[in-house]
């Protein structure tokens, strides 16, 4: 006889299966601009709404401080790192205005499960201007280095649903080897340049409640008529 028990676990584990397959993630472009800055004096940058943004009165004539986003076509395969793109911290000595914080807003064009889609995603940066003069917070091998630190690698906008996986985009901090890190700490008097790593993570998506509650009820209402009359197997005849 075959067991009914078992039909019902082998049922259950090609359910899960199906499931556990993901879609290839196929991006197409990544554009990031930057947005919502916020000065030492309550102002802006310049530059909000592009890939480029500086700030503070020029102290020599390397210019002002400034950050830039260079995005990337890297093809992008499931669950693994990907490069987004190049940030470059220009970190030069300016007078007055510094930058404290910004957000970087990326926007993911592609294909998963032949299916297109847009994501956009906002990332919040802070910015730690530091002096040049008196003992360093961070260490470096120019006077005082600054620090730009990634706040949040994730943000509710960050996830689309595709042949019953959700794909969650994640920004993982810079890397300029042995990354990446939250954190990006970046000498004074010049270019500064790392490598942004983001990644696609997928997982299953829920069955609803309801429909996972009707089958858990009709397996068990199954398995137990089952029991009751035992109908038993006979032999084909040939």
């Amino acid at each position: 006889m075959v067991s009914l028990k078992t039909f019902a676990l082998a049922g259950c584990v090609s359910l899960s299966a199906t499931f556990a397959t993901a879609a290839t993630v196929s991006i197409s472009s990544i554009e990031g601009v930057w947005q919502n800055s916020l000065l030492s004096d309550g102002g802006t940058a310049t530059g909000e709404g592009t890939s480029s943004i500086s700030w503070g009165q020029p102290a020599t004539n390397l210019g002002a401080s400034g950050f830039s986003f260079t995005s990337s076509s890297t093809p992008i395969v499931n669950d693994n790192p990907f490069e987004v793109g190049i940030f470059s911290h220009y970190n030069n000595p300016i007078y007055f205005t510094s930058l404290l914080s910004t957000d970087l807003l990326v926007n993911v064009t592609g294909s998963v499960g032949g299916i297109g889609f847009s994501l956009m995603s906002s990332f919040s940066l802070t910015h730690d201007e530091t002096s040049n003069s008196g003992t360093c917070e961070y260490s470096g091998i120019t006077v005082c280095p600054d620090r730009v630190s990634l706040v949040s690698s994730v943000t509710p906008t960050s996830s689309l649903e595709a042949d019953g996986q959700i794909h969650t985009f994640f920004l993982d901090g810079f890397d300029t080897g042995g990354g990446p890190f939250t954190f990006f700490d970046t000498e004074e008097n010049g270019l500064n340049t790392a490598v942004l790593v983001g990644r696609f993570e997928t997982t299953p998506s829920p069955i609803p409640l309801p429909a996972a509650g009707w089958m858990m009820l009709a397996a068990i209402g199954f398995l137990g008529a089952a029991r009751k009359f035992r109908i038993p197997v006979r032999p084909m005849s040939g």
